[in-house]
């Protein structure tokens, strides 16, 4: 929204920065949770294809788990640790949610700049 209001435009950079100054806490909080959420996932696989080499799960959703490949071990053990998988997809895109967020707030606050600088260069 245009206004020539040199006012209502420095109210509405103080908003953007507020804006700003509200989502910075976020951007932490969610890249704390998707640095869990990680390492959440890394850990089960660990464990999974120990397990799995070791014998120790027997079976997967009902399938027996039989003289399985070598190789195969690291796609099966990503099978069984879906849940981890999803959990830290998705807190990766929270996290990309943020920053996009707080790119759109920047290029707001950017537009309402040049609008102010316009502004001046009225006067």
């Amino acid at each position: 929204m245009f206004t020539d209001d040199p006012i209502a435009v420095a109210q509405l950079i103080q908003d953007k920065i507020l804006e700003l100054d509200q989502e910075r806490p976020r951007l932490f909080d969610t890249s704390q949770s998707k640095a869990q959420a990680i390492s959440d996932y890394d850990r089960a696989m660990a464990l999974v294809v120990l397990k799995l080499k070791n014998g120790t799960i027997k079976e997967f959703e009902g399938e027996p788990i039989i003289n399985i490949a070598v190789t195969l071990i690291p796609l099966i053990a990503k099978g069984i640790c879906w849940k981890e998988c999803f959990t830290k997809e998705a807190e990766e895109g929270g996290y990309k949610a943020v920053i996009s967020n707080i790119e759109a707030i920047k290029a707001g606050l950017n537009g309402l700049q040049s609008i102010n600088k316009h502004l001046d260069n009225l006067k």
